[in-house]
Parts: structure tokens; C-alpha cells; sequence
């Protein structure tokens, strides 16, 4: 179970992972060649994709620190404290 998370906090990430997801979609949608061609293109899916995942990462450390399951070393130590909690699956 989850306790003591900045709700609005997490909202925000989501939400704006999801517009990420959104973008990048858009991205996808371009021909490969074009796509490819013009560097603004790949920039721009290596920023979201980067931007997103730190924002899945902001997500996991808080929850883990709000509820006091350890000090991860890691980014996938934080996944890996969230899947032993049952917060999210562990994939192996």
C-alpha cells in the first residue's frame, strides 16, 4: 500500500508523461527516412524519452522516500523497491 504521497505531485508527472507519449507517437507516425533526415526530429524523441523516464524515476524515489522503504543506489534499485512493495511488476 501507498501512504503519505503528494498526490497533485504525482499527477503532474503522469500527466506530463503522458503528453510526452503523446508527442512521441506524433513522432512515430513520421517516415523513417524523413524522420531520420532531419535531426530535429531525433533530438526531440531522445529529449522526451529522457525527460520522461527522469520523471518515472522522480515518481518512484518519492514514493519510496514518503514511505521509508530504503535508500535506493540506484534508478533500478527504485524499480525494484516499488516491485517488491507490489506497486508495480517485477519483470524479469
Amino acid at each position: 500500500m501507498i501512504n503519505n504521497i503528494d498526490l497533485p505531485k504525482v499527477k503532474q508527472r503522469i500527466m506530463f508523461m503522458q503528453d510526452n507519449l503523446e508527442k512521441l507517437n506524433r513522432l512515430r507516425k513520421i517516415d523513417r527516412d524523413i524522420f531520420v533526415k532531419d535531426f530535429r526530429n531525433v533530438d526531440s524523441a531522445k529529449y522526451l524519452l529522457q525527460v520522461t523516464i527522469e520523471a518515472m524515476i522522480d515518481i518512484s524515489n518519492h514514493i519510496i522516500a514518503r514511505n521509508r522503504w530504503g535508500r535506493p543506489e540506484t534508478n533500478k534499485e527504485s524499480f525494484e523497491i516499488l516491485a517488491e512493495h507490489g506497486i508495480i511488476e517485477k519483470n524479469i
